[in-house]
């Protein structure tokens, strides 16, 4: 006898508890994949990847071009601030960034896992498993190499996103009269704030500091496209019209800091026990020659910037745990020296070469 199978209903609780409830997962819908997606950095700590810089610089060049040949000056011609976001909106687009799903798609890209392995698949190789937004669809993130750093899709995500969500917070309070420094602490302190809220902790039960950096980053370069001393800055000739003095290079923002396995995570004890164990296979990966080489990379073209040096004291005074214990060298045991004595630290020096905020 053949029976209509009748699938099972989402039931949730009524009243206001339903209403809670639905909000809280809409605004989780809609900010979680805007900002970023998860993803796995200790997959292809022993896999060499083609450096994708050349290709993602022609994109970036390309979609600039386009957007400045766009744009109309009308009687009164944007100000240099003002043509800077409609720059980054070229690439931002919620709920995924155009950027990211450039990067997911793109033919000429060489991205870890390949297109051959599906969403699924991946989820189940991966360190994350298979966590509950899994099964709304949302993919992970896959990794490139842009000059040596190896990082995410979604890093790119939020370089345009929050970067310009940076740029617009620092105008404001250097606008109601802070100084430079203190409008930076500022930004990067909403930023932190943020990753413990819907876009990180709070939703996934992962604070990302590379996600952080990369948010920094983003910062950085719409500085520069005002700065008359960057390589790549706007220029407006006498007919009004906007231009840009040179190319982009994405290498001048992209560092170690990207890269989820040089910069660990936090993660909440719901997710830690789940994540460590999985972990735990991948161990073997700390003496490859891949994985060293990557890493003594790191520490000889890597300056901490300005933002991890605010990040370190924020998440001393919030209390939170030590980056170094998620580190895979910590989870290995042993001294741990393949990944823990080069993660992202901080020297006075480096803070004040810093202090101009175009590092």
């Amino acid at each position: 006898m053949n029976v209509e199978r009748i699938p099972r209903r989402l039931r949730l609780p009524r009243g206001a508890s339903a209403v809670v409830i639905l909000t809280s997962m809409l605004a989780w819908l809609a900010v979680f994949p805007a900002s970023g997606l998860e993803t796995d950095p200790f997959l292809v700590l022993d896999v060499r990847l083609d450096d994708s810089a050349g290709v993602v610089n022609e994109h970036l060049n390309s979609v600039i071009r386009l957007r400045l040949d766009r744009l109309r000056t009308g009687s009164k011609p944007p100000t240099c601030e003002e043509v800077v976001p409609i720059i980054f909106n070229g690439f931002r687009q919620t709920p995924l960034p155009r950027i990211t799903r450039w990067v997911l798609n793109d033919s000429h890209l060489d991205r870890f896992p390949g297109s051959d392995v599906g969403r699924v698949s991946y989820y189940r190789q991966s360190v994350l498993g298979m966590p509950f937004y899994s099964k709304f669809g949302v993919p992970l993130g896959r990794i490139i190499n842009i000059g040596g750093v190896y990082f995410s899709a979604d890093k790119l995500g939020h370089f345009f996103s929050f970067g310009l969500r940076y740029q617009r917070r620092f105008l404001r309070a250097s606008g109601n009269g802070m100084t430079d420094a203190e409008a930076l602490r500022k930004i990067v302190r909403w930023g932190f704030k943020s990753e413990l809220g819907v876009v990180g902790r709070t939703s996934t039960g992962i604070v990302s500091f590379a996600d952080l950096e990369a948010n920094y980053q983003g910062f950085r370069f719409a500085r520069s496209l005002c700065d008359p001393e960057s390589p790549a800055h706007l220029t407006r000739d006498g007919d009004s019209k906007w231009s840009i003095s040179g190319p982009v290079d994405l290498r001048n923002f992209v560092n170690a800091a990207w890269d989820e396995a040089f910069n660990p995570n936090i993660y909440v004890k719901r997710r830690w026990k789940n994540i460590r164990e999985r972990m735990v296979a991948h161990c073997g990966k700390l003496s490859s020659r891949v994985a060293l080489e990557r890493f003594r990379r790191y520490e000889e073209t890597y300056t901490p910037s300005a933002s991890v040096r605010i990040l370190d004291e924020l998440t001393i005074l919030r209390g939170l745990p030590r980056r170094e214990s998620f580190s895979l060298g910590s989870v290995c045991g042993g001294d741990g020296r393949a990944t823990a004595e080069w993660l992202p630290r901080t020297s006075e020096a480096n803070s004040q070469a810093d202090a101009s905020l175009t590092r």
